[in-house]
């Protein structure tokens, strides 16, 4: 059996943001936006259907992808998103 860890990431993600819950719809539509988004950046990660990369271009990928993540919670936390 695979370890569900994008599964664990919506669990532990929905319990911090709704621990009184939400409506049923609202949990719907943003399971799916988190869902797509862990799809998007596995994309990106493994370049579907591209070429291969050097472990140098991967790594630079991985650090994109952070510093993205890190500017989104900077945003987050001042309001400005």
């Amino acid at each position: 059996m695979i370890r569900q860890r994008i599964l664990e990431g919506w669990n532990s993600f929905r319990a911090a943001a709704f621990p009184n819950g939400a409506p049923e719809l609202q949990l719907k539509e943003l399971r799916c936006a988190f869902f797509s988004g862990a799809l998007v950046a596995t994309n990106v990660c493994v370049r579907k259907g591209g070429a291969a990369e050097t472990e140098e271009e991967g790594l630079k990928v991985l650090g994109d992808l952070q510093a993205e993540f890190d500017g989104y919670l900077e945003r987050v936390k001042k309001g400005v998103v």
